[in-house]
């Protein structure tokens, strides 16, 4: 018996001796960062010393051994919890306990799991001055839409940068959205080692979060302007203990600041033997900067994602628009995907009823063409009525949106209508509760009765953006081409009849 005192005496005594760090996750409920008593504690939250991975216990509770080249501890933070950048503690000198507080944030998050989250690239700050407008656009928006989080996928950028980005867009300063941040090839700078600017501010370079049922890893890039400490093996052996309690019914989406070197069959690793198969493993997507273009493109062997995003501040090197890019994921983990156009306040105007010219279509009908947007809100309907003389000659009817920025209505001419002069009053509605008004007047006479040397003859929608890509006109056809940078079926080149915009044909292209 004493033997066998002893064998247990010392299992312990090994366990406790690897136990180095210590600690527990818990619910927050004050806000003061401390454990207090009736606080609960969270259980099989993953929490990681840039190596080994381990789940908190029922009691919340975790015990990690460390490792020779460990910075941080962190926690994957779980779904419908937030943390004011507290998901991780840089290691101190002496101290070996480091409790986790996470509260709750169900903002943006349904029911079945589903959500939206904002991804933006390569900001290439050199300071705060000139950038709090499209900072302001992200922050409104993620309010207005309720968005779970933002995504920044590095090139912050040099150390004017990476010192003022951090105090322009961080979870601290949002309402119920994290802000998740990785690092770029400029991102690696002058000191002891590459990251060690980014890690002092940021925090990890790797780790990983739970929202709804899709679990997302963040991964650095492997190279840059000086010289990281890490290297591939650490991430690939992290990254394997880390999706070793992913279950197989969440889906797993990674960010990095470039492409991953195999974008055939995805496997991460550091040989032939050795690597991860991020496919099988439930891999959905790929997001990534540094190229400074919109690009989507489905991988046909495994039908993974991968998804590039240009800068919301100044746009992309292709001449793309300022944007950042707005992602679904639905309760599978399968992603959507929407620009929202950076800078552009509230605007409402008919395009159809310019200096008094009254269009008319076959049917006898006026095309009423509205462009209208906002960059921190959507419009949620619009609609239009007539009057003359003050009183209304035609009750409300909706407009039906046709593209980003474009919403048409057919408005009936009636014959009482004849010599009178006749207001339109668009309204739209948006989705954060503003209101908008325009309107336009013409004189109604019958087309025969005046033709104007030149007037606009008709008006068609090819149902998308038209960028960098003037009509052409040529034997009696109109080419032009549409721009979709979202891979959902909208690009382009269309031939219209140009004497009645008739839709001849139109040649899909992927983007």
């Amino acid at each position: 018996m004493k033997y066998c005192m002893a064998i247990g005496l010392l299992g312990s005594m090994t366990l406790q001796a690897m136990a180095q760090y210590t600690g527990k996750v818990f619910v927050d409920e004050n806000r003061n960062g401390l454990l207090d008593e009736g606080e609960k504690r969270l259980h099989r939250v993953s929490v990681s010393d840039g190596l080994n991975v381990v789940q908190t216990d029922s009691n919340g509770a975790y015990q990690l051994p460390g490792h020779s080249r460990m910075h941080f501890l962190f926690i994957t933070t779980p779904s419908g919890y937030k943390t004011d950048n507290a998901y991780y503690y840089r290691i101190e000198n002496g101290r070996t306990e480091y409790d986790f507080p996470v509260y709750p944030c169900y903002g943006g998050i349904q029911a079945d799991g589903s959500h939206r989250f904002i991804h933006i690239s390569d900001t290439e700050i050199r300071g705060k001055e000139g950038n709090q407008a499209w900072v302001d656009n992200l922050r409104d928006y993620s309010a207005n839409e309720k968005i779970a989080f933002i995504v920044h996928t590095g090139d912050i950028c040099y150390e004017s940068g990476l010192n003022s980005h951090i105090g322009l867009l961080n979870t601290a300063l949002m309402e119920d959205t994290q802000i998740f941040y990785g690092i770029g090839n400029h991102d690696l700078v002058k000191g002891a080692y590459g990251e060690e600017l980014f890690e002092k501010l940021y925090g990890p370079v790797f780790y990983s979060f739970d929202v709804g049922n899709t679990h997302y890893i963040m991964t650095p890039m492997l190279h840059g302007d000086y010289l990281p400490e890490y290297t591939k093996e650490d991430v690939y052996r992290w990254m394997k203990n880390d999706l070793a309690y992913v279950g197989k019914e969440k889906s797993i989406i990674v960010f990095n600041h470039s492409l991953p070197e195999d974008t055939v069959a995805f496997k991460y690793g550091i040989s032939d033997t050795e690597y991860i198969d991020l496919p099988a493993m439930g891999l959905k997507a790929w997001l990534y900067g540094h190229w400074h273009v919109n690009h989507v493109h489905k991988h046909k062997v495994t039908g993974v994602y991968t998804i590039c995003t240009s800068t919301p501040a100044c746009g992309g090197i292709d001449h793309a628009p300022s944007a950042f890019r707005v992602l679904t994921v639905d309760t599978e983990g399968n992603v959507a995907s929407e620009f929202r156009y950076s800078y552009l306040s509230p605007s409402l105007h008919i395009v159809s009823l310019e200096n008094g010219q009254l269009p008319t279509l076959p049917s006898g009908k006026i095309p009423l063409s509205v462009n209208a947007y906002s960059t921190v809100s959507p419009i949620r309907s619009m609609r239009y009525w007539c009057e003359s003389e003050g009183k209304k000659v035609l009750s409300s009817n909706l407009l039906k949106r046709q593209s980003d920025f474009n919403w048409y209505a057919e408005i009936p001419l009636l014959s009482q209508w004849e010599h009178r002069q006749l207001t339109v009053i668009v309204e739209a509605f948006f989705n954060n509760g503003e209101v908008r008004r325009c309107r336009r007047s013409f004189f109604y006479e019958k087309p025969e009765r005046k033709q104007l040397p030149l007037r606009l003859s008709w008006i068609k929608n090819v149902g998308a953006s038209i960028f960098m890509s003037a009509p052409l006109v040529y034997r009696k056809r109109l080419f032009t081409a549409s721009v979709d940078d979202n891979e959902s079926g909208k690009a382009a080149v269309v031939c219209m009849d140009a004497q009645n915009g008739t839709v001849c044909w139109r040649y899909s292209l992927r983007g």
